[in-house]
């Protein structure tokens, strides 16, 4: 079996003092055995191509039946709708670095990870990445159709949230060099609106030397919008510890002194937790009560023994979780913050070792106990085999995964990965109701500029 090692390395144009690379090697998914022939999706073969016709289904197909990925045409036309024929959904085309018309214009305009919430409370407006750095704004009509909107004067790398019941409002982090704000902007007026200052309390829990704050592109608020776990360093970019903040009233809830970077920090749905991705010689993701007491302070609940892809989430009954590529156990798992205690989702690995790469997305904050899983990269221990179906059910596929003891896995979309670099990566992630999902892809090109965003229609389930 392989292992996971995250690496560093966004690649923005923009700099800034943290900038986190979310791409991984070996986030391998493995697959049961089953008879291919008794599966309904055993009838596609590999003469069948991207049907760019069709009526998308009534209910969505479920299962890890092995199936070949369809031989795809030559990639859609910006605004072009097609049928996924395997699964039957609808996908359209939606960014193209033509539709920028502001603000040094792009080679390629795509959303920016699985972790980020690209929609906005109505899923009306999406904010998206570009090849230069700057964050682009686009409006999403009923038909899921997406025109471009302007270019907010935001580098992606200051983290952009969007706020949770104002469709034209988004905030991001201060820029570093003593700002330690969280500022809003305002889609509709194009202007930066109002301001969160953290320097007072930070200050009085790290010193005088703090100069930045960031999630290292990974995080994001609570569901509420109010609790921002945060990691807070000083000029030269070295760490003083995590602070969680509670933006209603200005004040921080609990902080933890630490000069080991994390890869990441985040906040937990309910906004009780900060989930901390430790890496290095730590190598340990863990949760802390936000208040970071004698007891949590001390190490915190240990979810994972790494620092791997994925993501906080929270169950149909509200419990907060994170849901992990585990290569200890071989298998992704849902593990309870408050607690630790670890529920196996789906076997990592298949037949020959087989294994490819995943991101995670738990941002459908609209409807708990689902998840959204991308998988690319595929790979196994038998070249002249490669990604045959039987042990690669998961390649190239987006599924909607069951926080359950038996999950559904409910199959989505094949996304046409090509490997140009980490912004080839799929990195799905769904609006809030689960009722859309973007992906994104090359269509299998190995040139990044053929990268674009993909939104996948989902019927209701």
């Amino acid at each position: 079996m392989t292992s996971s090692v995250k690496g560093v390395g966004l690649g923005l144009a923009v700099a800034a003092l943290f900038v986190a690379g979310c791409s991984s090697e070996g986030d391998g998914l493995g697959a049961p055995e089953v008879n291919a022939a008794s599966s309904p999706l055993s009838a596609t073969t590999e003469d069948s191509a991207v049907s760019l016709t069709g009526a998308p289904p009534t209910t969505l197909i479920e299962g890890t039946d092995p199936v070949d990925a369809p031989v795809t045409n030559a990639p859609p036309a910006l605004g072009d709708s097609y049928v996924d024929p395997v699964f039957g959904t609808t996908i359209h085309r939606s960014t193209g670095a033509s539709q920028v018309e502001d603000r040094e214009l792009p080679e390629w305009v795509r959303h920016e990870y699985s972790r980020r919430p690209a929609f906005n409370a109505e899923g009306t407006r999406v904010l998206m990445t570009s090849s230069n750095g700057w964050l682009r704004l686009y409006n999403v009509a009923d038909d899921g159709s997406m025109t471009f909107d302007h270019t907010p004067p935001i580098a992606t790398s200051r983290e952009a949230n969007w706020h949770p019941s104002d469709p034209d409002v988004f905030t991001v982090l201060g820029n570093g060099n003593g700002d330690v704000a969280l500022w809003d902007y305002d889609a509709s007026v194009h202007e930066l609106t109002s301001q969160s200052d953290l320097m007072g309390p930070l200050q009085a829990a790290f010193g005088s030397g703090v100069s930045s704050i960031t999630t290292r592109a990974e995080g994001r608020p609570s569901t509420d919008g109010n609790t921002w776990c945060l990691m807070v360093a000083d000029p030269s970019g070295s760490m003083l510890g995590i602070a969680a903040y509670d933006r209603a009233n200005a004040e921080l809830l609990g902080s933890l002194a630490a000069t080991d970077q994390p890869d990441h920090v985040s906040t937990s749905a309910s906004g009780d937790y900060c989930v901390v991705s430790w890496a290095g010689d730590i190598s340990s993701t863990r949760a802390y009560p936000v208040t970071f007491d004698e007891d949590s302070a001390a190490g915190g609940v240990e979810l994972l023994s790494a620092s791997e892809h994925s993501d906080t989430a929270s169950t149909l009954e509200g419990q907060d979780v994170l849901v992990a590529a585990d290569f200890t156990s071989g298998f992704v798992i849902m593990v309870d913050v408050v607690n630790g205690e670890r529920t196996n989702l789906f076997s990592l690995y298949g037949p020959n070792s087989s294994a490819t790469s995943l991101h995670i997305s738990g941002v459908a904050t609209e409807r708990p106990g689902w998840v959204v899983v991308s998988f690319y990269n595929c790979r196994d221990n038998t070249q002249a085999q490669g990604c045959a179906p039987d042990t690669q059910w998961f390649n190239e596929r987006v599924v909607a995964v069951e926080l359950a003891k038996a999950p559904r896995i409910l199959n989505l979309a094949h996304n046409y990965y090509g490997d140009a670099g980490y912004f080839a990566e799929t990195q799905a992630v769904p609006n809030r109701d689960l009722s859309q999902v973007l992906f994104a892809s090359t269509w299998e090109s190995t040139n990044i500029v053929d990268v674009a965003s993909y939104l996948i229609d989902v019927p209701d389930f």
